[in-house]
């Protein structure tokens, strides 16, 4: 087979608008295909409009699997131009063709740093010459669990504080170091869909004396210091995608087609509830809801699951922040090639979480779509220089069950421009605030590294910057003492998304001021009070107790993710903290927790369910007016406390109990007789008949 480093070829711009239902407006366009590029898995785009795209044509080829198309020299990162401004790319480089690159999952130009994911691996490619082909090579990250397979590592983007951010499926192990050497030890229960067994398993700990599980979402620095996990236990989040207020979004999907995948706005630290060390199926709750089961949505210590979209595959997202398209500035685009189609969700602030409004960019028409149009698979989203969208396309009759059905690994890649724009990119911005989530840390990353101090008029001329522009700066003013106070005035900002981005700007220069963590317990927003407590993960007790402390008195009513938040700044601290806890309440609330009536205390002892919160949890599951709903919940707490403690009183509550609760006592003690409680002695209560 030839292989040539650069391929032109004349084509024809294509309008398929008809072919696809977009935002009024909208001009959807066939902007590259094959030959140009195939089997496209993410797509970059750098500040002089040229599209990189990662090809997977190898993928999954082993033992005559997927035959067709293939690349002796291994998969390819080809680069894609429109080199005479009509609106289709005429030309195709390949920058790079690597053995060690099969089936590689992400791509991220930053700089002139080309970020390659696939597992093992996170590579750097650098073109040295200006000829559009890697001249140099570098592995930035190795140990990646999932080689070949869709729930590896995925792209890494610019993180808007500096640095990367990172996300990999479920296919552990994953065993990375950074260059500090802080070592990653991460993996689950999930063993399926490779050549051969990886030896995924769970329980694995970290150095950071935390056992995460399954998919993770992290960040590093660009000379890869200071990795840290952010959320973990997804399945498979295909891809993060920070927007300037600081917010990472992730898309996730089920295991069974039933309709479990979503879209989730993280919180740092947060649990996402698929399983570790117990497939979900088996920790099914008599009676309990599949989607809940599925996300352990009734588990204390699990975020919410976030929003919704029904059975799928999800893949590539992008928050779109830019002005070509005002009606979606802010919108989260995230592209599912399982229903053939790109989300459109729009963050709001609810209660103490973003909250994402459902919605569609992109879809295939009812009709005159044709082969192509059944068959569009996207891939990945990205937003150009100019503002408008690319979609890369898999193209394929299917997706799931990792199989291709498309022999030629054919691929393409649409435009979506207003409709009165002209046919090629418009100007291109490259600056802070291009509309390319790359291209603006580029830039970001190029002010950081100037030694000129901030001009005047950044610092008193931002009245014309809306929130999302200012909030853009601080993750820099921050870091400088000449700008830092600029962003301690926008603590007290309008907007509490400008207020939660200052605080965490702050934060990651300074380190959690436990201080001005206790005085966002006083913040009107629950937002921001919760995102404030969530970060005192790391800060031990003494010097976290009265933020703590502030931040439980705040705590709104019904509100999981508010409490969620508060577990996650109490980790490590949940046995000093309910003892603080009860004596700050008082004993009209705590006789209320025990007496099944539910209440804060309750709330807090179910959320940390340390030892000393063991009785009011029996107390409340034995109480006769407490509803089967506290009940339960009280009884699940307890079946998640690890002491022998707890499993004696299970086995006291499922023997002599209420009798129409001792069911569901007894599937507890099923549960746990061969995990958590095995060495506590109940085989032979499990062995009864309950």
């Amino acid at each position: 087979m030839i292989l040539l480093a650069a391929l032109a070829l004349v084509f024809v711009q294509q309008d398929l608008t008809t072919q696809f239902e977009a935002p009024e407006g909208t001009r959807v366009t066939l902007w590259a295909e094959s030959p140009l590029l195939y089997n496209p898995t993410a797509i970059d785009v750098d500040a002089r409009g040229r599209v990189w795209v990662a090809e997977a044509v190898n993928y999954r080829q082993w033992n005559g699997r997927n035959p067709g198309r293939h690349h002796d020299a291994g998969d390819r990162i080809v680069v894609l131009e429109d080199t005479d401004g009509d609106g289709l790319a005429d030309r195709s480089t390949v920058f790079a063709q690597d053995l060690d690159l099969v089936a590689p999952l992400g791509i991220a130009v930053i700089g002139d740093a080309v970020y390659v994911s696939c597992s093992p691996n996170l590579f750097i490619y650098r073109d040295t010459d200006g000829d559009l082909k890697a001249d140099t090579r570098e592995v930035f990250l190795t140990g990646f669990g999932g080689h070949d397979h869709d729930h590896g590592l995925h792209s890494v983007v610019a993180a808007p504080w500096g640095g990367l951010i990172w996300n990999a499926g479920n296919a552990g192990p994953h065993f990375v170091a950074g260059a500090d050497g802080w070592n990653l030890r991460s993996g689950s229960l999930y063993n399926d869909g490779g050549e051969s067994h990886p030896g995924n398993r769970a329980g694995l700990i970290s150095d950071d004396g935390r056992a995460w599980t399954g998919g993770l979402v992290g960040s590093i620095g660009a000379d890869g210091l200071g990795m840290r996990v952010l959320a973990h236990n997804f399945r498979n989040d295909y891809e993060a995608a920070p927007d300037s207020y600081g917010a990472i979004y992730v898309s996730d999907n089920d295991d069974d087609g039933n309709g479990g995948c979503r879209t989730v706005a993280i919180t740092d630290g947060g649990d996402y509830g698929f399983f570790g060390e117990r497939y979900w199926q088996a920790d099914r709750r008599p009676g309990q809801e599949r989607l809940a089961a599925h996300w352990h949505q009734d588990d204390p210590g699990v975020m919410p699951m976030g929003c919704e979209n029904g059975p799928g595959g999800p893949t590539g997202v992008v928050v779109y922040e830019g002005k070509t398209f005002p009606s979606l500035d802010g919108a989260v685009l995230d592209a599912d090639a399982g229903r053939s189609l790109v989300f459109l969700h729009r963050p709001r602030v609810e209660g103490s979480q973003l909250a994402l409004e459902h919605g569609f960019l992109l879809q295939t028409a009812p009709e005159g779509g044709g082969e192509r149009g059944r068959w569009f698979r996207p891939s990945d989203v990205a937003v150009a220089p100019d503002g408008t969208i690319l979609v890369s396309d898999w193209y394929d009759p299917g997706v799931g069950g990792h199989a291709a059905g498309d022999r030629e690994a054919y691929g393409r890649i649409l435009r979506l421009a207003p409709a009165d724009a002209p046919p090629g990119w418009g100007a291109l911005d490259a600056s802070v605030d291009s509309p390319a989530p790359n291209v603006r840390g580029a830039a970001l990353d190029a002010v950081r590294t100037s030694s000129a101090p901030l001009s005047p008029p950044a610092l008193s001329g931002d009245a014309s910057l809306d929130d999302r522009a200012l909030a853009r700066r601080f993750w820099h003013w921050a870091e400088r003492a000449d700008s830092r106070a600029r962003v301690i005035e926008a603590l007290q900002h309008a907007n509490p998304r400008v207020r939660w981005t200052a605080y965490e700007a702050l934060a990651r220069v300074q380190g959690v001021d436990h201080r001005r963590a206790r005085k966002f317990a006083e913040d009107a927003s629950p937002y921001v009070r919760a995102q404030v407590a969530a970060s005192l993960r790391d800060l031990r007790w003494s010097i976290a107790q009265d933020a703590l402390l502030a931040h439980a008195r705040a705590l709104p009513a019904d509100d999981r993710s508010a409490l969620e938040c508060l577990g996650i700044g109490a980790q490590g601290k949940e046995a000093e903290f309910f003892a603080a806890l009860v004596l700050d309440y008082g004993d009209e609330l705590a006789q209320a927790a025990a007496a099944g009536r539910g209440g804060a205390l309750f709330e807090l002892a179910w959320r940390l369910h340390p030892v000393g919160a063991l009785e009011i949890l029996r107390s409340a599951a034995s109480a006769p007016a407490a509803s089967e709903a506290i009940a339960r919940r009280a009884l699940d707490a307890i079946g998640l406390m690890p002491g022998r403690e707890a499993a004696e009183a299970m086995v006291a509550f499922a023997l002599a109990g209420p009798e129409h609760r001792r069911a569901y006592a007894g599937w507890w003690l099923r549960r746990n007789a061969d995990g958590t409680w095995r060495t506590h002695g109940i085989a032979d209560a499990v062995a009864g008949d309950f």
